[in-house]
């Protein structure tokens, strides 16, 4: 092999209240990622993730969790235990910027 890292994505690029931010989801052969991002301090953004990893030997499996907010930017990493792999990772976002919430969801497979 040319030692070439596979990497899934799904984006989406919404506006709210004038604001433009991305939500998406990343995932590589050991590590996944998820955010709501934006440029403006404006936008209180939100997103929780579900990572997914399996052992390819014994195929065991398991999941992680985790959430994440704060004001223009929320972002979380999983990484995969040492001899297991990503399989998935599903994650809801919202954003709201004075009367204003947007949520959707993506998600990436490996």
């Amino acid at each position: 092999g040319t030692g070439a890292l596979r990497v899934s994505a799904d984006t989406l690029s919404p506006t709210i209240n004038g604001i433009s931010f991305s939500a998406y989801s990343n995932i590589s052969d050991t590590f996944g990622s998820a955010g709501t991002v934006s440029g403006s301090h404006d936008l209180y953004a939100t997103v929780s993730s579900t990572y997914s990893y399996v052992n390819p030997l014994t195929l065991e499996t398991g999941t992680m969790r985790n959430s994440s907010s704060n004001n223009q930017a929320a972002t979380i990493s999983f990484n995969a235990p040492d001899g297991y792999r990503s399989v998935r990772i599903s994650s809801y976002h919202t954003a709201s910027s004075g009367t204003e919430t947007w949520t959707g969801s993506t998600s990436a497979i490996y």
